[in-house]
């Protein structure tokens, strides 16, 4: 230690004495936090370390960096998880460089929550196809200071997409068709878009408002968005799926949910002419349970179609 010599404990001890103090203090909680919250103790823990390493930065010229990472299901506990550091230096090397240190915690968090409830981590999780990339992983799991709700409206968006782009480049592939860019149809015109797209929705979940004229997905409540995102979540996690709920009879209950899938229509119905009555018949979504909750016939831009070439082959027969 500079000017104090390598015998003098006492001299070094008082140059040391707050790191001493809050080495004392490390097992405190703040009394206005409670030990039985996790966002308390996790809050606790980055106040802590960075009070020590502040120390280590000003007294000894080492500057040290970290990160408090909560890997449990408590959404709170996640979200208060954060980086440390000894000083602003620290603060302003992320901000000048614009390192997204969001995603970075969010990636290790996906990581080591993965490595914590895996039995051979290693190996199960570098062999596990389900995972993914992890990527595409995070978009999965709540953002940080983001809630579950918003988190499974989010999903449940870009889960819609993603199968949506899987049927079309299907039908591209097996019958040479190409339609429209899904991501530009708005929830009110998606009808309409299944039907020029050749698609049925299937494996809707029975008892929730299906999708079509007046669907607001934002509003769903948590119920049916777990029924919505319940197998693809399981599906696409893998080890990394902690449930929706802590009730257990409602993810029981969830655990036997069909996955919503969208299928391209067969070669007949496909070359059916709007002209025909049989192309109203086409069913657009269809329930777990085989109920059609639309067709064709149902969608208010189907019906003016139809008196659309009414009105131009009442014209052509005045001609």
């Amino acid at each position: 230690m500079i000017g104090i010599c390598k015998d003098d404990f006492a001299a070094r001890r008082e140059k040391l004495k707050a790191v001493y103090e809050w080495s004392e203090s490390f097992s405190a909680i703040p009394t206005n936090q409670s030990v039985k919250s996790i966002a308390a103790r996790v809050d606790n823990a980055k106040t802590q370390f960075s009070g020590l390493v502040e120390v280590w930065s000003n007294l000894k010229d080492i500057e040290i960096v970290g990160v408090v990472m909560y890997v449990g299901q408590d959404l709170a506990g996640h979200q208060t998880s954060g980086i440390f550091g000894g000083s602003e230096m620290i603060r302003n090397f992320i901000n000048e460089n614009g390192i997204d240190v969001q995603s970075l915690m969010d990636k290790y968090t996906a990581i080591f929550k993965c490595l914590r409830n895996s039995d051979s981590a290693d190996a199960r999780v570098a062999s596990t196809s389900s995972i993914g990339d992890v990527g595409s992983v995070l978009e999965l799991c709540c953002h940080t200071k983001e809630t579950l709700r918003d988190c499974n409206h989010r999903v449940f968006g870009s889960m819609m997409k993603e199968k949506m782009l899987a049927a079309l480049r299907d039908l591209h592939i097996t019958r040479g068709i190409e339609v429209g860019d899904p991501q530009k149809v708005s929830w009110h015109w998606l009808l309409k878009f299944l039907w020029k797209s050749h698609l049925t929705i299937v494996n809707w979940p029975h008892g929730v408002s299906p999708l079509g004229p007046g669907f607001k997905y934002k509003k769903l409540k948590a119920g049916p968005l777990h029924q919505l995102l319940v197998p693809y979540l399981q599906r696409k996690l893998g080890l990394l799926y902690d449930g929706q709920t802590n009730d257990e009879e409602e993810q029981d209950s969830l655990d036997d949910v069909l996955e919503i899938a969208i299928k391209c229509w067969n070669k007949e119905a496909i070359n059916i002419l709007d002209a025909d009555p049989l192309k109203a018949e086409i069913v657009l979504i269809k329930a777990t349970d085989g109920t059609v909750l639309w067709q064709i016939s149902d969608d208010p831009e189907w019906q003016k179609s139809l008196k659309e070439m009414d009105r131009q082959q009442q014209g052509t027969e005045v001609l």
